[in-house]
C-alpha cells in the first residue's frame, strides 16, 4: 500500500503519513475493545462468585459495558471530526486503561458496574475514530477496502478470542486479571498511535449541540434498553415505555439537526444522508448482517447444546467454521467489490446466506453435523462479505470532513442489530417452542409452565423426574417443540434476508455508489 495523504492538525495541509502503520495501530486499539466485550462471558461466573452481586446488579455488570459504549457512538463520531481522530482515540485509549484498573481491583458490584460504565466511555471514543481514521489512511477506494477488510478480521478473531482469554486469565490468576490486563495493553496502543498516526480533523465548523447529544444519548440508549427488556421480558409496559422514549427523543434529535442545518448551522449528524439509497441500504445491511450473525448464533448454540447435548467446549470447536469464515470473507470482500461492485456484494451476500440457511431446515434429531457445519460457514462468509462492503460504501458516502458522523451511524447500527437479532430471533424461537410443547399427563400446571419456558428448563424437569417414563415423555416432547421453534426461526431469517437482498438489488444503483478505485465523496451539507 502507497503513502497516503494526511491532514495535519495545526496547518490543514496534507503530510505524508504510512498507511499500513495507521492500519496496525487502529487494529491493535479494535482489538483491546472488541476482546473486553466478550472476555466476561467466562469470567462472570467467578465474579459473581466472588463478588455475590444480586441478580440484577450482574446483568448490569455484564450489560452497562455495549449499553453506554452503543449509546456514545454518535456523539463520539462527531467529537473525533471536531477535536481530531487521533486525539480521541488517544484519549479513549487513555480513559480506558486507566479505568481498568478499578475495575480490576473492585471490591463491590457497584464499584464494578461504575468502573465498566468509565470504560465503556473511552471505548465509544475509540471505536469510531478507528473507521474514520482508515478512511483517512486510504483515500483510494481499493485500498481502503483492503483496510477495513482487515480490520474486520481483527474485529472477528477478538470477539472469538474473548472468552479463551477471559478463562485462561480466570484459570491462572484471579477475575480481576481481565481487565488488569489492558493496563500495559493500552499504554502499548497509545505510544503506537502517538508515534505512528497523523492527526486529522474535519475542515467544516463544527459545533457539538449539546441539546443534540444529549437526545442522541437518550435515543440509542432507549433503543437498546427496549430490545433488552423486550427479550428478557416480553413487550411490557416498560419495553413500551421505552420505545416511546426512543421514538420522542429520535424525532426531536432529527427535527434539531435539520433546524439547524436550514440556519446554516452545522448538525450533529447530518440526517439528509440518509436520503442517499446507497447510504441507507448499506447502514440497513450492517444491521442486518449483524442481527443474523449474533441472533442465529444464539440459536445454534442452544441448539448443539441443549437439543444435542453437546458440552460447551464441544459446540464451540462447532461453531468455529463459521468464525473461520467470517476472517475469510472479511480479506476476500474488497476482491468481489472490485469485480462485481458493491451492489452485487451486498445483494448477493445478503442472497446467499439466506441460501445457506436453507439445508438447515432438513436438520433433525440426529443433527447431520456435516450439513449444518458446511451451512455455517457459508452464512459466515457471505455476512462477512456484506459486513465489509456496507461499512465501505458508508465511510465512502461521505467526505473526510465528515467521516466521523459516518462511523458513528455505522457503529450503531451494528450494535442495535446485535440487539435486534437476539431480541427477535431469540423470541420466535422461544414462543414457537412454547405454542409446539403439548401438555403432558402426569404434570403440575406449574410444572408444564416450567418446561413450556424452554428446552433447557425442560431438560432440567425430566432430570428432576423420579418416573422414567414421564422423564422420557418430556423430552421427547421437549425436543419435537424445539425443532419446531428452530426450523421456524430458520424461515423468518431466511425471509428477512431474501427481502433485504432484493431491496439492496433494487435500490442499490452502479450510478450512485462510488468507483471501487473512486474518488472522495461529495460533501454531505452539499
Amino acid at each position: 500500500m502507497t503513502a497516503s495523504p494526511q491532514v495535519n492538525e495545526t496547518e490543514g495541509r496534507p503530510v505524508v503519513g504510512r498507511p499500513g502503520a495507521v492500519l496496525f495501530t487502529v487494529c491493535a486499539a479494535l482489538f483491546l475493545v472488541v476482546v473486553d466485550v466478550t472476555v466476561l462471558h467466562v469470567a462472570a461466573p467467578r465474579i459473581a462468585e466472588e463478588l455475590s452481586p444480586s441478580p440484577t446488579e450482574f446483568l448490569w455488570i455484564v450489560d452497562i459495558y455495549p449499553l453506554i459504549m452503543a449509546s456514545l457512538m454518535l456523539m463520539a463520531g462527531a467529537a473525533s471530526d471536531r477535536f481530531g481522530r487521533k486525539r480521541l482515540l488517544m484519549t479513549g485509549l487513555v480513559i480506558f486503561g486507566l479505568v481498568s484498573i478499578p475495575a480490576a481491583f473492585a471490591a463491590t458490584p457497584l464499584m464494578l458496574i461504575l468502573a465498566r460504565s468509565v470504560m465503556a466511555v473511552g471505548a465509544a471514543m475509540i471505536l469510531p475514530a478507528t473507521v474514520s481514521l482508515l478512511r483517512v489512511a486510504f483515500p483510494d477506494r481499493a485500498e481502503r477496502m483492503r483496510a477495513v477488510g482487515i480490520w474486520s478480521a481483527v474485529s472477528a478473531v477478538g470477539a472469538a478470542i474473548g472468552p479463551l482469554m477471559g478463562g485462561l486469565l480466570v484459570e491462572y490468576f484471579w477475575w480481576g486479571a481481565i481487565f488488569l490486563i489492558n493496563v500495559p495493553l493500552a499504554l502499548l496502543v497509545l505510544l503506537l498511535v502517538w508515534r505512528l498516526v497523523p492527526e486529522s480533523r474535519s475542515q467544516a465548523r463544527l459545533v457539538l449541540d449539546g441539546l443534540s447529544v444529549s437526545l442522541s444519548i437518550v435515543a440509542v440508549l432507549t433503543s437498546v434498553l427496549a430490545i433488552k427488556q423486550a427479550t428478557h421480558h416480553g413487550i411490557d409496559p416498560a419495553a413500551v415505555g421505552y420505545v416511546v422514549i426512543a421514538g420522542v427523543g429520535l424525532w426531536w434529535f432529527i427535527r434539531r439537526q435539520i433546524g439547524r442545518q436550514r440556519r446554516g448551522i452545522e448538525p450533529l449528524l447530518n440526517v439528509q444522508l440518509f436520503t442517499r439509497a446507497p447510504f441507507t441500504i448499506a447502514v440497513l445491511a450492517v444491521l442486518l448482517a449483524v442481527f443474523s450473525i449474533v441472533g442465529l448464533d444464539l440459536v445454534f448454540a442452544q441448539y448443539l447444546q441443549n437439543f444435542l447435548g453437546f458440552t460447551p467446549i464441544k459446540a464451540a470447536l462447532l461453531l468455529t467454521p463459521m468464525a473461520a469464515a467470517t476472517v475469510v470473507g472479511s480479506l476476500s470482500a474488497h476482491l468481489i467489490v472490485g469485480r462485481c461492485g458493491t451492489r452485487v456484494a451486498i445483494g448477493a451476500g445478503l442472497g446467499l446466506t439466506a441460501s445457506a440457511l436453507l439445508p438447515l431446515l432438513t436438520l433433525g434429531h440426529n443433527g447431520q453435523l456435516l450439513v449444518f457445519v458446511g451451512s455455517l460457514a457459508v452464512v459466515g462468509f457471505a455476512l462477512d462479505v456484506v459486513l465489509v462492503s456496507a461499512n465501505d460504501a458508508i465511510i465512502s458516502a461521505v467526505s473526510e470532513d465528515y467521516v466521523g458522523q459516518a462511523a458513528g451511524v455505522e457503529e450503531v447500527a451494528y450494535d442495535l442489530g446485535g440487539g435486534l437479532g437476539i431480541a427477535v430471533l431469540g423470541s420466535v424461537l422461544t414462543a414457537t417452542y412454547t405454542a409446539a410443547f403439548d401438555p403432558i399427563s402426569g404434570l403440575t400446571d406449574s410444572q408444564l409452565a416450567t418446561a413450556q419456558e424452554s428446552i433447557r428448563t425442560a431438560n432440567d424437569l425430566a432430570d428432576a423426574t423420579s418416573a422414567p417414563a414421564l422423564a422420557s415423555q418430556i423430552r421427547i416432547e421437549a425436543h419435537t417443540a424445539f425443532l419446531a421453534g428452530f426450523h421456524t426461526t430458520i424461515v423468518v431469517a431466511i425471509a428477512i434476508l431474501a427481502a433485504a437482498a432484493v431491496a439492496a438489488g433494487a435500490l442499490l444503483s452502479t450510478k450512485t455508489l462510488p468507483e471501487p478505485a473512486g474518488q472522495d465523496a461529495p460533501d454531505p451539507s452539499a
